[in-house]
């Protein structure tokens, strides 16, 4: 075949592809269009009848799907600069370890937790910690002690209350203070 012959091939089932001259075909100018259309050449898949599916409970233990919950967990926050308790702006030189850094090393070796700090233009810290869950709530509380100003406000609370605020054996008591960092 040479190169000005193109097998054109008709999409109904009567007629095979029959070589011919495409320029003796097309006029001067003239754009080669297809005379089939986009239903022909593609046409629709079958249709299937819709299953049957079975309800849930009778599915089994064996084809539900297990929930996996992540183990590491990330938690993003702030210490202001009016509440940084070591406000070394600029008394360290480059390359230096500055005493928050020493601090947070310390609470990444006693956690297991993985810290990131680091200080934007308002000089507050912003503080990146990762790691497991008890270990991330363990480093974050150890970070608000050690790097933030500690203020103390004492409020007086009736002794018919107490038991309510500590719960029983001090449970509740524990859960106030781990989840306020206080």
């Amino acid at each position: 075949m040479n190169p000005d012959t193109v097998q054109l091939a008709s999409m109904s089932s009567e007629q095979n592809s029959v070589p011919c001259n495409v320029a003796s075909l097309l006029e001067e100018n003239e754009v080669y269009e297809p005379s089939y259309s986009y239903d022909e050449v593609f046409p629709a898949l079958p249709e299937t009848e819709a299953r049957h599916e079975q309800p849930q409970a009778n599915l089994g233990q064996w084809n539900q799907k297990m929930k996996v919950k992540t183990s590491v967990i990330t938690q993003v926050f702030r210490v202001p600069v009016e509440e940084r308790k070591f406000r070394e702006f600029n008394s360290q030189r480059f390359g230096e370890q500055g005493e928050q850094a020493k601090i947070c090393a310390e609470i990444m070796q006693r956690t297991g937790a993985h810290i990131e700090i680091s200080s934007s233009k308002d000089q507050s810290l912003t503080i990146l910690v990762t790691g497991k869950e008890e270990a991330v709530l363990a480093a974050r509380r150890f970070i608000v002690n050690e790097l933030q100003t500690q203020a103390i406000i004492t409020i007086p609370i009736p002794k018919e209350h107490h038991r309510v605020i500590l719960g029983k054996n001090g449970k509740r008591l524990a859960e106030l203070e781990q989840s306020t960092n206080t």
